[in-house]
């Protein structure tokens, strides 16, 4: 029975693992009970201090197959071992983990016995003539806790661990399950490893436009605009917080159809239709000339933006004495924003520049009538008719009211 194997039994199985730590002890084999095992310690040079009697004996009781003990708990017997060193991690990767030490200074030939575990699965592994391994065939996302000791004549130095995760891997076979004017869904299939959730994010133009976490294998973005391509990613999280590389996908959002159709013209061979474009979007146009032999020459090349269409429903969503608050709808089209203007009397009060669908107005006074405008910005900086909307702000009631005369029939 090895080294770290002795010590991974419970302790119902403890006269096996005592015979171990007999033989590293120099005592012959026996049967043994937790309070022989302290006793024998006392023996070897460990002081009987209460308290860490019953630390260890807390520590025997922990022990089971699988779990890594605790350093002291395996060199509570060895107080005149030499000490190991660290262990440092030197890379993780998905499946493969670098592991490295100081060498010894010792003249004297010596080896390694490496113990390493996950929550299901337990391995040891002997090193010579080398101060580096590398673990493979680990599974992606899981955490492994290692243990290592210097064996040199027979005689085992304390041990030097380290616990660490491996890499986490994307989200597999990512999907767009279902596409609207303003809404993409996407499906995954779950990684390998102890995965706690995922995070996806939405790009427009490399800019984000949102992000959720969720621990399902499915999402959806609302509020998109139509006609437009979104860039996605989804990384996924481990329990212990680490995430992995991004899984990547796109999609384009369904266009908004032209509306108003009609047929402007027909004849026995041809017809001819008119639409009006969905507003707030920009159009490429190319112009050949068409000889009459049929030959094309090189396009001539222009594009124009269709007019932004105002913000939708504005709403007061709240008043006080001194401020007012508006909410509205986002308009189709490539908006990039919002001009809002504030009047009183017929004169700028103020002005505010927004990207979000709502705007709060303050320092505004009590008890007047206030008109706005909100006008939709394009990114290409055109604007559009403004919607307009009012609101009063609160009057201030009068102060110090008191009763200055009553009669019967009068107050």
């Amino acid at each position: 029975m090895d080294y770290f194997r002795s010590l991974l039994f419970k302790l119902k199985d403890l006269p096996d693992a005592s015979d171990s730590l007999s033989e590293a002890s120099g005592h012959s084999s026996r049967e043994h009970q937790p309070n022989d095992l302290l006793n024998e310690t006392k023996q070897e040079g460990l002081r009987g201090d209460p308290d860490l009697e019953q630390k260890q004996m807390e520590n025997l009781n922990e022990i089971l197959p699988g779990d890594v003990t605790n350093p002291d708990l395996c060199n509570y017997h060895l107080n005149d071992s030499p000490s190991f060193g660290s262990l440092e991690v030197y890379h993780a990767g998905t499946n493969i983990i670098t592991l490295g030490w100081a060498p010894t200074e010792q003249q004297v030939e010596s080896h390694y016995q490496l113990l390493y575990s996950c929550k299901i699965k337990s391995q040891t592994i002997q090193i010579t003539d080398s101060c580096k391994v590398d673990i493979g065939d680990l599974w992606p996302g899981t955490r492994y806790t290692f243990s290592i000791i210097r064996i040199t004549d027979g005689k085992h130095s304390k041990s030097a661990s380290v616990s660490v995760c491996t890499d986490a891997i994307p989200p597999g076979n990512v999907q767009v399950s279902h596409i609207t004017s303003s809404t993409v869904s996407l499906t995954w299939e779950p990684p390998a490893g102890e995965v706690g959730g995922y995070v996806v994010t939405c790009f427009y133009d490399s800019e984000t436009h949102g992000e959720q976490t969720t621990d399902s294998d499915t999402v959806t973005f609302s509020d998109l605009k139509p006609g437009l391509k979104y860039d996605f990613q989804i990384k996924t999280q481990l329990k212990s917080g680490g995430l992995s590389q991004p899984a990547l996908t796109s999609a384009h959002t369904e266009a908004v159809p032209p509306g108003n159709v009609q047929v402007s013209h027909i004849t026995s061979s041809t017809v001819s239709l008119t639409w009006e474009p969905p507003a707030g979007l920009k159009y490429d146009f190319q112009i050949k000339t068409q000889l009459k032999s049929g030959g094309l020459s090189q396009p001539a090349l222009t594009s124009a933006h269709t007019e932004a269409i105002p913000p939708g429903n504005v709403q007061v969503s709240d008043v006080s004495i001194s401020t007012v608050s508006l909410t509205w709808e986002t308009p189709a089209g490539e908006v990039g924003g919002y001009v809002v203007t504030c009047f009183c009397d017929s004169e700028t009060h103020g002005e505010q520049t927004t990207d979000s669908d709502s705007v709060t107005f303050h320092d505004l006074k009590p008890g007047l009538k206030y008109d706005f405008q909100i006008i939709t910005q394009l990114k290409s900086g055109g604007l559009s008719q403004p919607a307009l909307a009012s609101a009063h702000t609160e009057a201030i009631p009068p102060g110090n009211v008191q009763v200055s005369h009553v009669s019967s029939s009068t107050v």
